[in-house]
């Protein structure tokens, strides 16, 4: 009976122990806003400065044929070049 007792403490505490770290690898992966705004900044700095009649919108330089997907992947919804624009 005992040794019954003692193996399922061992399992149920060896299934504890998977859940929790199973659970708190997640939490800890999280990126903060600040680091976020940080990767924002960096990418806006190193994109080419807009050069009139390029062709290209924004300062992201997105060009007008990738636009629907492009937006549709970030935004959710597809947007054409005159809407991405406004």
């Amino acid at each position: 009976m005992k040794i019954e007792l003692i193996r399922q403490t061992k399992h149920l505490l060896l299934g504890g122990i998977i859940v929790t770290l199973g659970l708190w690898t997640p939490a800890q992966a999280q990126v903060a806003d600040t680091q976020i705004n940080a990767m924002v900044d960096a990418l806006r700095q190193a994109a080419p400065p807009n050069k009139p009649n390029d062709g290209m919108f924004s300062q992201w330089q997105v060009l007008p044929g990738i636009i629907p997907s492009w937006t549709k992947q970030c935004v959710g919804r597809e947007l054409t070049p005159a809407q991405f624009e406004s």
